[in-house]
C-alpha cells in the first residue's frame, strides 16, 4: 500500500492518510532507540557468567536457544533464567551472589534504551498534530522494565511487550493486542520498524500498512534480513520521515 509522502516509488494518495492513518505502531530496537548490541549483550552475559563461575560458552548458547521462550515471557526475569541455566550445569547460585548481577544487567538493560538521533523529536510532532503512538515489541522482562523507566516511556501512549501478551511478532495476536490497547484499527495503523523477526510481513498480515525504517544490522542477533533487504514497500531514511505520512 503506498502512502502519502512515500520516500521510493512515484505514488501519492492524500485520502488513505486522511481517512485510513489515523496513529503509528513502533517497533522498538533499531527503530526507536538503536540495534540491540549482540556483541556487548555477548560481553555482559560472560561477565555475569564468570561472576556466578559458571561456563560462560554454555551460558550463551542456553541463552539463544531460549529466545522464543524468552520474549514470549516463558522464561522469567534474568534471575530465573541464570538460576536456569545455573540449575542445568550443577551450580547452585544464591541471593548474595545473584543480587549484584541482576542489578549490573539492570544497568545494561538501562543503557540500552538510547534513542536513535531523531526519536524524541519526531514522537514530540506526532504528540503535536495529536496523533496516537504505541510501541509494540518483541521484548524480554528486563529490557521491558528498562523501557518503562526510560523517559521515552512518556512519549508513548501504549506499549504492548511480547513478554506481556505472551505473543511475538511476527504473529498476529501481538498486532492484535497492540491495536487494542491504542484503541484504533489494524487497517487505520502504520507499523514502522526496522525489519527484524520478519516484523513488517507481520504487520501486513495483521492488516496494518508497515513501512520499513533503515538501521544499522551488523552487529545484532538477526544481521540477515532477507525481507528487509528486499523490501518494495514504503521506506523510510530516517525516523522523522515518518512525519511525511501523515495528515
Amino acid at each position: 500500500m503506498d502512502l502519502p509522502g512515500q520516500l521510493e516509488g512515484d505514488h501519492t494518495d492524500e485520502v488513505v492518510a486522511e481517512e485510513v492513518v489515523a496513529g503509528v505502531l513502533f517497533d522498538l530496537f533499531g527503530t526507536i532507540v538503536a540495534p540491540f548490541s549482540k556483541d556487548r549483550h555477548d560481553h555482559v552475559l560472560t561477565l555475569l557468567a564468570e561472576a556466578l563461575e559458571l561456563d560462560p560458552a554454555r551460558c550463551l548458547s542456553a541463552w539463544q536457544s531460549d529466545y522464543d521462550n524468552r520474549v514470549r515471557g516463558r522464561s522469567g526475569d534474568i534471575a530465573v533464567q541464570l538460576r536456569t541455566i545455573a540449575d542445568a550445569q550443577g551450580i547452585e547460585v544464591n541471593s548474595e551472589q545473584l543480587d549484584p548481577v541482576v542489578a549490573s544487567y539492570a544497568t545494561f538493560c538501562d543503557e540500552a534504551m538510547q534513542p536513535v538521533l531523531t526519536a524524541a523529536s519526531t514522537l514530540a510532532a506526532l504528540a503535536e498534530r495529536s496523533v496516537p503512538v504505541g510501541l509494540v515489541s518483541n521484548t524480554a522482562p528486563d529490557l521491558a522494565a528498562a523501557f518503562e523507566r526510560s523517559p521515552l516511556r512518556l512519549l508513548f501512549t501504549t506499549c504492548t511487550f511480547s513478554c506481556a501478551v505472551g505473543a511475538a511478532k511476527p504473529d498476529r495476536a501481538i498486532y492484535a493486542a497492540a491495536a487494542r490497547a491504542l484503541g484504533i484499527e489494524p487497517a487505520r495503523l502504520l507499523f514502522v520498524g526496522d525489519g527484524s523477526d520478519d516484523e513488517l510481513a507481520g504487520a501486513a498480515r495483521a492488516g496494518l500498512t508497515p513501512a520499513l525504517v533503515e538501521a544499522e544490522t551488523t552487529d545484532t542477533y538477526d544481521p540477515w534480513r532477507h525481507a528487509a533487504g528486499h523490501w518494495g514497500g514504503t521506506r523510510l531514511h530516517d525516523l522523522s520521515d515518518v512525519l511525511a505520512l501523515m495528515p
